[in-house]
């Protein structure tokens, strides 16, 4: 446990929380078991404990890109891990690249009018989204421009500069590691 990883995520409305330690092994399990499959946005930062933690991220997927892009951050962490520069995962390399990649997971932008994005409509619900309203792209909340705009909608994003996923960050792994990035495309509804 030379190499200590502490996960941040992010949820899609805007909460962030910090835990940790983990080695960079646990801390892999806890983003794809725990945070992603729940829509948080997963970078390795300062701690908050495992236990105050672990309550929060049991909150619904609003507006997430749960799984979305999943295989591609598997393939992406794998091949780091095995790069001949590295030496596996506890290699401070291969953590640092894993680290700077993990916070470029997409967010799915979902388009409806107020009563739907307010969950006060009478459409039914899917992983807390609901069906009335239309997904739109995948965005990287890393690269993208947004702000807390203290409205009930969550962050308000800046159009001029939202950047679609896969961005060049994920991009630039994946071309050295020559592994295909999945197409440009809207995400089918979990």
């Amino acid at each position: 446990m030379d190499h200590l990883s502490a996960p941040q995520a992010t949820s899609p409305c805007g909460t962030r929380l910090t835990t940790g330690p983990f080695d960079l092994g646990e801390a892999i399990l806890l983003v794809d078991e725990q945070l992603v499959p729940k829509g948080w946005q997963p970078k390795y930062l300062p701690l908050t404990p495992v236990p105050d933690a672990m309550r929060v991220f049991a909150v619904g997927r609003r507006m997430s890109a749960a799984g979305y892009g999943q295989d591609l951050f598997v393939a992406l962490r794998r091949a780091i891990i095995t790069d001949q520069e590295n030496d596996g995962a506890d290699c401070p390399r291969a953590g640092a690249v894993i680290a700077h990649v993990e916070q470029h997971r997409p967010i799915i932008m979902y388009f409806g009018d107020e009563e739907c994005m307010l969950a006060e409509c009478d459409h039914p619900h899917t992983d807390g989204i609901c069906t009335g309203m239309t997904p739109g792209p995948a965005v990287c909340v890393s690269c993208s421009a947004y702000y807390d705009s203290g409205s009930e909608w969550g962050p308000e994003w800046i159009d001029a500069f939202r950047v679609e996923w896969p961005c060049a960050p994920v991009r630039a792994v994946a071309d050295h590691y020559e592994i295909p990035l999945p197409e440009r495309e809207v995400p089918a509804r979990g």
